[in-house]
């Protein structure tokens, strides 16, 4: 009932037009939807802009809060930035007092999917800069995706001495000084540093024990090494043993066995035939020296063991 020119009788309390006004301003700014204008990281408040830019209806908050999915003993930071479509929720209607709460899709910023059945998270600078990674999780197959662009890494850290690390051309596990570390070319391995290490590539493996022990393994040959003292040589035509001074040679048609000034050779037959039990005639044949293979390599060969490792830092990937 009116009472008066700008006035209404309501429950018997005057309210004037300006009255009417206010709580429509309120109302209207319980929620509104805005872009984030402006960010503060340091203070982890942001200004939110409603309408757009430019125009003569366009107005911009005080810094306001935000809202974020754990604020207690668990703790989520993911800060919004600035482009961002928002709900921004004002208590009594209250700007000042407002906060910035969910973030909406729009057209700038377009939602990820468009099935159920997807969990996806998505990382970039902005929507002009290349994407710099994903998380993705397909719940119809069980299926989950960390994927980081090439210049990337990923890093698993228990503690200060156990980490997983891994970028675009290294997979480093490590817990102190033991670590594996496996690259396009090959495997690593390295136990207490570099005194102990496995290496394995498509053309070799070499496995050095304490510096002293030696093996090395080749497409042609197998080298061993004990202390750079006793070593041994295999290949297809030839095996060779060292121990201090003393030298085994077998070859395809001679084996030397020498020690200082003394030495001994024996020839190796050339070809042998089953014996014939007919009549119990035939038997196993020597050939001639005509017949023999061509002479054997130089008994004597100077054996070189691999180097072991220099030592080192262990592989470290940029951060």
């Amino acid at each position: 009932m009116s009472s008066g020119r700008g006035q209404a009788n309501v429950g018997g309390t005057q309210h004037t037009k300006w009255d009417t006004a206010e709580l429509a301003s309120r109302i209207e700014n319980l929620i509104r939807v805005g872009r984030i204008h402006e960010v503060d990281y340091t203070a982890k408040k942001a200004r939110v802009i409603f309408g757009k830019e430019g125009e003569s209806t366009a107005f911009v908050t005080d810094w306001l809060s935000w809202a974020s999915l754990r604020a207690g003993n668990n703790r989520k930071w993911s800060p919004p930035e600035k482009g961002e479509q928002y709900a921004v929720f004002a208590p009594s209607g209250h700007l000042e007092n407002g906060f910035v709460g969910l973030a909406i899709g729009s057209g700038n910023y377009p939602l990820l999917a468009d099935s159920p059945d997807y969990e996806m998270e998505d990382f970039r600078k902005d929507m002009d800069s290349e994407q710099d990674g994903y998380y993705e999780y397909n719940r119809a197959t069980g299926v989950r995706r960390w994927v980081l662009k090439a210049g990337g890494c990923y890093r698993w850290e228990v503690g200060a001495d156990a980490n997983i690390i891994m970028d675009g051309t290294h997979i480093q596990l490590r817990v102190g000084e033991t670590q594996l570390v496996v690259t396009k070319d090959g495997i690593n391995l390295h136990v207490q540093g570099t005194a102990t290490e496995l290496k394995l590539s498509k053309d070799s493996i070499v496995a050095h024990v304490a510096n002293a022990g030696v093996l090395q393994i080749l497409k042609d040959k197998v080298v061993a090494a004990v202390n750079g003292a006793s070593l041994l040589r295999i290949t297809a035509q030839r095996v060779v043993a060292a121990v201090a001074g003393a030298i085994m040679d077998l070859g395809q048609s001679k084996a030397t066995l020498s020690g200082g000034a003394s030495s001994l050779e024996l020839a190796t037959t050339a070809t042998l035939t089953t014996p014939s039990f007919s009549g119990m005639q035939g038997g196993a044949t020597v050939a001639s020296e005509q017949e023999q293979a061509p002479a054997a390599e130089t008994p004597h060969e100077t054996l070189v063991a691999p180097e072991p490792p220099k030592g080192g830092a262990p592989y470290r990937p940029s951060k």
